[in-house]
């Protein structure tokens, strides 16, 4: 604390409030409420596989596996059991899927992309797949399927 001299030459006591414990509090205070605040959450539902199948069943003329892939531009190819299509368009994968789900054993439905691609194209492939009736869809996370560079020369 302070002293001030007044008038009459005496010195007399100056009230300071000292501001450093209520500042030390605030922060304290600051600290359990970010804490104890929920923070909202949004996620996509996914379902884990409860076992790992070392080796994944193989394909039947009944049963082929759909394999839409997206590459680093955002081209959609097709593979159906072994019938390559190349790149198409989304409403030829939405096409060829429905006319597939109509077989009562439906066939996999896995989706393979880039993992540079956008977030928006996939769940866009996605949401055409459920809309196409595929009861399940598989993401994998190799990109082993890519566009062809046939024709093309390599520049170094």
């Amino acid at each position: 604390m302070g002293a001030v001299l007044s008038s009459t030459g005496r010195k007399r006591q100056m009230a300071e409030i000292n501001v450093v414990p209520y500042i030390d509090v605030m922060l304290v205070l600051l600290v359990i409420f970010m804490i104890a605040t929920p923070t909202p959450q949004q996620a996509i539902k996914i379902s884990m596989p409860k076992k790992v199948v070392k080796t994944p069943p193989r394909p039947n003329s009944e049963n082929k596996v759909i394999e839409v892939s997206l590459d680093a531009k955002g081209n959609y190819y097709l593979k159906i059991g072994g019938k390559d299509y190349g790149t198409v368009n989304i409403e030829k994968i939405r096409a060829e899927v429905s006319s597939r789900m109509q077989n009562p054993k439906k066939p996999p439905v896995v989706v393979r992309a880039n993992p540079t691609l956008g977030y928006g194209k996939v769940v866009k492939v996605m949401a055409i797949l459920r809309a196409s009736n595929a009861p399940t869809i598989s993401l994998v996370q190799s990109t082993t399927r890519q566009p062809s560079n046939k024709g093309k020369q390599k520049i170094k």
